[in-house]
């Protein structure tokens, strides 16, 4: 990946993501505008982050998921 040029600043939005100490939930609990899902197996694990463009639903946030799968 190249360097990011000054004149390139102006064309690139910074947003930082906050992480807690993931918790358990259920599916009827989460809300993929809010939350980020983790997928763990063993000593492997994968991060979805929350509010993702084009991401509405929790079907479609735990589909993204499963599909990148760390399995």
């Amino acid at each position: 990946m190249l360097e990011v040029t000054e004149d390139e600043l102006v064309d690139i939005d910074i947003s930082v993501d906050v992480l807690t100490n993931p918790i358990k939930a259920i599916k009827e609990e989460l809300n993929p505008k809010i939350y980020g899902v983790i997928v763990s197996k063993g000593q492997n694990r994968g991060l979805l982050l929350p509010d993702i463009e084009g991401v509405d639903t929790v079907e479609e946030q735990l589909n993204i998921r499963k599909n990148t799968s760390i399995y």
